[in-house]
């Protein structure tokens, strides 16, 4: 028993550019959709075509279009950037937020900020603030020592900055906002 001609099948010739086959594939297997028997015989003769043409292409009886590339003159892709890494000593403290995860913590303290900035409640908003950081942080590492260290340590930190290192005009409000980033940046960045 001979097998069937693929061209006849997908009711192509053999001379019918390959797009045209893709087409004439798609058409049968939306006619032929409910019966396996015929689906698969259209993707088996659609095959036997691919690895027939694979074949002339290689021996070169087939002219290959102008704008394919072979893997040999490829163009080299360029280098993917990756990521910087958390040095390695840092790797228990420290952790990389996806944006989505900085959403919450930026709203938080952005809104504290304006709060303090546009009302004066320094005095409400500051330790809202220290407690929000804490919760924060504590919801992520479930350690509260921990979580309270960080807090404290990253706003102490701050402070002393504002203090030390700002005007005295300037102290209050850009210091106010550094206190605001520091929790921003420890209740995000550490573990």
């Amino acid at each position: 028993m001979s097998e069937p001609d693929p061209y006849k099948l997908l009711g192509v010739s053999e001379d019918t550019p390959f797009e045209e086959i893709q087409d004439a594939k798609s058409r049968l297997l939306e006619q032929y959709g409910d019966n396996e028997r015929q689906v698969q015989l259209i993707e088996e003769a659609y095959d036997m075509v691919l690895m027939q043409r694979f074949r002339m292409r290689k021996e070169g009886k087939i002219k290959v279009p102008e704008g394919i590339r072979y893997a040999e003159s490829a163009i080299p892709a360029r280098p993917v950037k990756t990521p910087t890494k958390v040095p390695k000593a840092w790797e228990k403290w420290v952790e990389r937020p996806t944006l989505q995860e900085l959403g919450l913590p930026t709203a938080v303290f952005a809104g504290f900020w304006v709060l303090t900035v546009g009302f004066s409640a320094l005095s409400v908003t500051m330790p809202l603030a220290l407690l929000v950081a804490l919760y924060l942080l504590y919801k992520k590492n479930n350690r509260f020592g921990r979580s309270l260290a960080f807090v404290f340590g990253g706003w102490l930190i701050a402070s002393v900055l504002a203090y030390y290192a700002l005007p005295r005009e300037l102290a209050s409000s850009v210091g106010t906002g550094l206190m605001f980033l520091a929790l921003w940046a420890v209740s995000s960045f550490t573990k």
